[in-house]
């Protein structure tokens, strides 16, 4: 699990957040991952698109976050994150 989770994801857990240095294979669009933090569930979906490598946006439940982590809270919830990366040797876009 964690292997996947980390390698493959690149999503780790420091703390309070996870910081997401995702290294999907080029030839995936997306992937959905269902994390539960203590008591809350967390919807993250990780989409890579065509664009100038290396920028990374991220939102939790629709609000865009500082840098490359979601923060996570144990308020018994359901919260969807979002993570698109842009990738420049991806040449189709994407669509969600």
């Amino acid at each position: 699990y964690r292997l996947m989770l980390e390698s493959l994801l690149g999503i780790s857990l420091e703390g309070d957040k996870l910081r997401v240095a995702s290294c999907l294979p080029e030839s995936w669009e997306n992937v959905t991952v269902r994390y539960r933090y203590r008591n809350t569930t967390y919807d993250i979906t990780i989409a890579q698109t065509p664009g100038a490598a290396g920028k990374t946006e991220i939102k939790l439940d629709g609000v865009v976050q500082a840098g490359n982590t979601i923060p996570l809270v144990d308020d018994r919830g359901n919260h969807k994150a979002e993570v698109v990366i842009t990738n420049a040797r991806r040449t189709t876009p994407l669509s969600l």
